[in-house]
């Protein structure tokens, strides 16, 4: 029961903690916005998570395509380790949450639905129409999806994320993360952070060039179960 309240509490204090974020939307660019979202969010995960951010290779700084695994609410905290300012794409109930909602509205997030339906522009076309006219952004995305509360990697990805690779000519970034350790969003509990061991592990990036968008998807899987296998069993 302790653990559920907790749950419920932090997911208040990540909206709560958007605030200055939310007010940002209405007097400051995208840009700024974008800087503040990323230092809230550093700050969320210093009270709660203090998580390890590792880099196993030297990243140049240039665009990448950052694909991570999806465990649950909270680790979208990632993206205040990331060097650069990027282009969300996430589910579009999103955009209905208080406060985040404008949030991730104002800073053009690309919003999917779960919905079987017809639109005229595909999501993997309307990402890459973003990108190139936002030259400067890299891409955020979860490649499987939606959060995987087994708290393990989903094999069965679309190509979507490689096609985007193989257009824009970006390094695909893998990134494993076990936010799942800690905000359990099966069980809706919250273990504080002294008791679990957080880690994000920045893979090698993959590079596109001279690759199909399968052989780019099959090494991606290949890293990240490695990863998993390393880093996280």
């Amino acid at each position: 029961m302790y653990q559920r309240i907790l749950y419920f509490l932090v997911l208040f204090s990540y909206v709560i903690g958007m605030i200055p974020v939310y007010i940002s939307t209405f007097v400051s660019s995208k840009e700024t916005c974008r800087k503040i979202l990323k230092r809230s969010f550093s700050m969320l995960d210093w009270i709660f998570v203090r998580s390890e951010y590792t880099e196993l290779s030297l990243l140049p700084k240039k665009n990448y395509i950052y694909a991570i695994n999806h465990q649950c609410y909270i680790d979208g905290w990632l993206m205040s380790s990331l060097q650069h300012d990027i282009l969300v794409i996430a589910i579009d109930y999103l955009k209905h949450i208080p406060i985040l909602g404008r949030i991730f509205i104002y800073i053009d997030t690309v919003f999917k639905t779960l919905k079987k339906e017809f639109v005229a522009e595909g999501l993997t076309d309307k990402v890459i129409r973003k990108l190139k006219e936002h030259d400067s952004l890299s891409l955020y995305i979860y490649t499987e999806g939606e959060r995987q509360l087994d708290n393990k990697f989903n094999k069965k990805l679309r190509t979507g994320t490689f096609h985007i690779a193989k257009s824009l000519n970006y390094d695909i970034v893998p990134i494993y993360q076990n936010y799942g350790n800690i905000l359990n969003d099966k069980k809706q509990e919250y273990y504080p952070s002294y008791r679990k061991k957080i880690k994000t592990i920045v893979g090698t990036p993959i590079s596109p060039e001279g690759k199909s968008a399968e052989k780019l998807k099959d090494e991606y899987i290949e890293q990240m179960l490695m990863l998993e296998k390393t880093y996280f069993s």
